[in-house]
């Protein structure tokens, strides 16, 4: 992943110009890739929820 390599880059622009400390950084961080994978997940919970042929579940209920 891109982010995590510029996690350095990112670190050095919260540390200079807003004064964050190494636990709010890191716990920024954690929300950030939480969020991500929350999303991930929920892509594919769309996908393979559109696999299945029963008409019968949210996605195809409310016409996602």
């Amino acid at each position: 992943m891109k982010i995590v390599k510029e996690r350095n880059t990112i670190s050095k622009y919260l540390n200079e110009y807003l004064k964050v400390g190494v636990a709010m950084e890191r716990l920024s961080f954690f929300c950030f890739i939480f969020v991500i994978l929350v999303h991930i997940v929920s892509c594919f919970w769309v996908i393979i929820s559109s696999f299945i042929d029963n008409e019968d579940n949210m996605i195809m209920h409310n016409k996602f």
